[in-house]
């Protein structure tokens, strides 16, 4: 909570401010917190169970969302070492899922 106190007071919502509109919906989703960290966990599991067994895309394709929702709740939490290092596995998966396209025409 003192976090996002001094946050405040160092960067005052400012309604005109163009970042603005896009801090206030990555906020809105916030009500969604709980249900999506279960979906992560899903996520998680089963990208888990396609490694075990094998099935690469199936683990890229699963293990795609599992980042991008974690760099959502770094950007959420001002996070840094999480949005980076989701955003770095997000990129790897992004080229393993499109060379597999590629190479599988």
């Amino acid at each position: 909570m003192e976090q996002h106190l001094r946050r405040d007071k160092m960067y005052p919502q400012d309604e005109t401010h163009p970042a603005s509109a896009a801090g206030t919906a990555l906020r809105i989703l916030t009500v969604f917190e709980q249900p999506l960290k279960w979906i992560t966990f899903a996520l998680g599991l089963g990208s888990t169970l396609c490694v075990v067994q094998g099935w690469q895309l199936a683990a890229m394709t699963s293990s795609l969302p599992f980042c991008l929702i974690w760099i959502y709740f770094g950007w959420l939490r001002s996070e840094r070492q999480l949005q980076y290092i989701n955003v770095v596995f997000a990129i790897f998966y992004i080229y393993g899922i499109a060379r597999h396209i590629v190479l599988n025409l």
